[in-house]
């Protein structure tokens, strides 16, 4: 008995069950458990096709939170292996991640892990796979049982995610939250161009007669523009997106406002927040399309439309999410539903601009529980942790031990941010990171320079000597008191890592 192909949205939707699986096994306890072998062989499929992750052999576990790897034998499938734990032996939620790139490329390639019947340059999937993407040769390497049905959307993210899950650098690589994520966008984008390919079924009357006018005008003036030209014209544009709200054809306005290019956007979206639709979707179309999301957001808001907000967010268009929140912000929108917003979009969105929005409205307190989420997950952004970093501070919440223990922030933009608060907390950060110059001036400038002779002391660098003896620092002599009555003694032990000058005013 034959068998027909999965189609690409059931390749999507088992995906998604096997991500929901590894993700539980990650996230989903007080404890931390990695499967060590994740492979298409062990995801079994229900008789509802709901994907299961099985076969917990090799898998190690328990382990804390707060632990980010474990040294351990090397075990595993060969084709799936983690790069960098078979050669340091630690493993780490990012070795499941890894492997579960190879599964997305088997999916989406129609092809085993390794295929030894195939020449060297071909037998690894994974090494095969993305050299083909890296040449944008992406089209070749899908399964041609899938010809013509993924989305163009759809097939770029899930190719980048492939290739995300694959990296090198296990940091570099998504947390299995962050893949179950962008594999729901994925899913979405399929789906929604299923949708867009039903054809539209005919004109109503009045609409059908409106043309038929537009036709014989067209006709009478000499003109030989047919109906397709009628499209690349605005005012023809605006008077038939008019007509058809008018007339309740909603999805007539809808489907003109997200393909055509022609019409103008200022006046349409003028009109269609005048005509107040109860179905937003062109309204969203047109300001997603031509920046004006701001405005879109405010009028959404100040008529009840919290919905569609939501859905703009959440499955629209995730990178406008800053200007969606910084609006209501302005707007004096609840606390709490702009805090569920965020956290129920968590990692569809980009963090750099959506800190910056909160932070120059002085706001960032309401990120906590979004950013401490995400730092719950694993994530390893440097600009969560700056934020976090900042919150810590502003709060007072013990900053010293975030600034000494946390890996992930970036110690030249905390210490900035602590310069103005408290200059001490900035040497801290600074020491962290080694920001010598940043170190100097902020000791400097506010005569800290007890603690810049400790550093200077500890660093033991030669060419941070030079900078601080440099005869035109001007605040040469405090230091060199401070390092002759406070580090005198740690100095002397470790001479021999001074430039060979003598320490003394002259």
């Amino acid at each position: 008995m034959g068998f027909s192909p999965l189609s690409w949205e059931e390749r999507l939707a088992i995906c998604i069950g096997a991500a929901r699986g590894l993700y539980h096994l990650h996230f989903g306890t007080n404890q931390r458990f990695i499967h060590r072998d994740v492979k298409t062989t062990n995801i079994l499929i229900d008789e509802n096709w709901v994907a299961k992750i099985s076969d917990f052999g090799l898998s190690k576990g328990p382990t804390s939170l707060s632990i980010t790897h474990i040294t351990t034998e090397v075990k595993g499938t060969f084709g799936y292996f983690d790069p960098e734990y078979f050669i340091t032996q630690r493993l780490t939620t990012k070795s499941d991640v890894y492997a579960f790139g190879v599964v997305l490329l088997e999916v989406l390639c129609g092809r085993a892990a390794v295929d030894r019947k195939l020449g060297e340059e071909q037998m690894s999937l994974a090494t095969w796979a993305q050299q083909c993407i890296k040449e944008g040769k992406l089209a070749g390497v899908i399964d041609p049982s899938l010809s013509g049905q993924i989305a163009p959307r759809c097939l770029k993210s899930f190719a980048v995610l492939a290739k995300n899950c694959l990296q090198k650098s296990p940091k570099s690589r998504p947390t299995m939250a962050e893949v179950l994520h962008s594999l729901e966008l994925a899913l979405v984008s399929q789906q929604r161009r299923r949708t867009e390919g039903i054809m539209m079924k005919s004109f109503p009357s009045k609409i059908d007669r409106w043309l038929k006018e537009m036709k014989n005008i067209s006709s009478s003036s000499g003109q030989s523009k047919d109906l397709q030209s009628f499209s690349e014209d605005p005012e023809i544009l605006f008077k038939y997106i008019k007509v058809a709200a008018k007339a309740g054809q909603i999805d007539k306005v809808e489907r003109v406002t997200r393909e055509s290019n022609f019409y103008n956007p200022e006046k349409t979206k003028k009109f269609l927040m005048k005509a107040k639709l109860r179905d937003a979707r062109p309204l969203i179309n047109v300001c997603d399309r031509f920046g004006f999301v701001p405005e879109l957001t405010q009028y959404l808001y100040s008529n009840n439309m919290l919905s569609d907000i939501e859905g703009y967010v959440q499955k629209e268009n995730p990178g406008n999410a800053p200007l969606v929140v910084g609006q209501l912000l302005d707007d004096k929108c609840p606390e709490d539903f702009i805090k569920g917003l965020i956290l129920s979009s968590r990692s569809l969105l980009t963090i750099e601009p959506l800190v910056a929005e909160f932070e120059k409205r002085n706001r960032l307190q309401l990120l906590t529980q979004f950013l401490e989420h995400l730092g719950s997950e694993g994530s390893q952004d440097v600009h969560v942790h700056n934020a976090l970093g900042k919150i810590i501070i502003d709060s007072n919440n013990n900053p010293e031990h975030f600034l000494t223990t946390n890996p992930y922030y970036d110690s030249r933009v905390v210490g900035k941010y602590c310069e103005e608060r408290d200059p001490t907390l900035a040497v801290v950060a600074y020491h962290r990171g080694q920001c010598d110059k940043e170190l100097i001036n902020v000791t400097n400038k506010h005569a800290l320079f007890k603690l810049q002779a400790r550093y200077v002391v500890e660093r033991m660098d030669g060419d941070l000597w030079e900078m601080v003896l440099n005869p035109e620092n001007e605040f040469r002599r405090q230091l060199i008191d401070q390092v002759e009555s406070t580090e005198g003694n740690s100095l002397h032990q470790r001479r021999s890592w001074i430039p060979r000058r003598p320490i003394n005013a002259n």
